[in-house]
């Protein structure tokens, strides 16, 4: 369900940004040729977005695990072996996700959206799954509330523990994410200044207090007012 409410959300602000911004007065002909320029590109990015957020409804709706909240779902891999520093195969992933369905007494996976969920996992294609890589993906294949699994995440991310993020620790989670948004948007070699782009902006807008650091309060705020795919079309339509 809250996929659902992502993407109509979403397209609610792009249908309201583009009224708000819509021209009453006449336009020359110059000022004509670049609002469809730029009406035609708007619609190019959204076309490209919609395979992510596509992607992000099918693995919602198809992961047996949307029964459970991630923090159960975590949990379980660290029962089954899995550590902040562990670095998996793809068959191993896949094992380690039949078998914390077993845990939970919930149905299996079935064999199509298992690899199409471990593809997904790998985000860097290297035939590996890291922690940091379960934690970008996972959120997309658990159910639970929002703000337990934002605590979650950001008890996970805060490597030394000292309940505020620094840039490093953000860099490190949303990275990966950034990649997986334009590798799935077919973003091509625009991808990696995309990405540094992208995980700076979310940085910024979260550190409110401008300390250089983020709040655990910051961080639930951002993640409740703020929906990372229109963060993502806003920064592509300023580039």
């Amino acid at each position: 369900a809250q996929v659902w409410l992502y993407r109509i959300w979403l397209w609610h602000r792009i249908w309201f940004w583009k009224m708000g911004n819509a021209e009453c007065r006449p336009c020359s002909n110059a000022e004509d040729v670049k609002a469809e320029t730029d009406e035609e590109r708007r619609g190019s990015l959204q076309e490209l977005l919609n395979i992510v957020i596509d992607k992000v409804v099918y693995l919602g709706e198809n992961s047996p695990l949307k029964k459970k909240a991630l923090p159960a779902v975590m949990d379980c891999f660290t029962k089954l072996g899995m550590t902040p520093t562990s670095k998996m195969s793809v068959n191993g992933m896949k094992s380690l996700l039949q078998e914390a369905c077993k845990m939970l007494e919930l149905e299996a996976f079935e064999e199509k959206f298992l690899n199409e969920a471990c593809e997904t996992l790998d985000i860097n294609q290297d035939g590996e799954v890291t922690m940091l890589e379960v934690a970008v993906v996972m959120p997309l294949l658990c159910g639970g509330r929002q703000k337990e699994n934002d605590a979650f995440i950001f008890k996970l991310i805060d490597e030394n523990a000292d309940l505020q993020l620094s840039p490093k620790e953000v860099r490190q989670y949303f990275l990966p994410f950034a990649s997986w948004m334009t590798k799935e948007m077919k973003m091509g070699q625009t991808a990696s200044p995309l990405t540094d782009l992208f995980v700076d902006r979310i940085f910024s807008d979260m550190d409110e207090n401008k300390n250089g650091f983020i709040s655990q309060k910051e961080w639930s705020k951002w993640n409740k007012e703020n929906i990372l795919f229109e963060v993502i079309l806003k920064l592509l339509l300023e580039t």
